[in-house]
């Protein structure tokens, strides 16, 4: 029998990992963006979700003021 694997590569830092479904691979915190063409890993996932207009906000950034939401 064949086993059908998913290979997650993260488009930010290029990690590589491979799970037998989708379920499993965001269990362990990876993230996909929409249609699927893009996978983040756990490190990097965070930066891109709910984004908003601002884009995709570095580690450091740290949390936005109120005049930066405003802006």
């Amino acid at each position: 029998m064949i086993e059908k694997v998913y290979k997650f590569e993260c488009a930010d830092c290029q990690t590589l990992k491979e799970y037998k479904t989708k379920d499993e691979a965001k269990s362990f915190g990876w993230a996909t963006a929409d249609g699927g063409k893009e996978c983040y890993c756990p490190a990097c996932a965070f930066r891109h979700r709910s984004v908003g207009r601002l884009g995709v906000r570095k580690p450091d950034d740290g949390q936005m003021s109120i005049g930066e939401c405003n802006a």
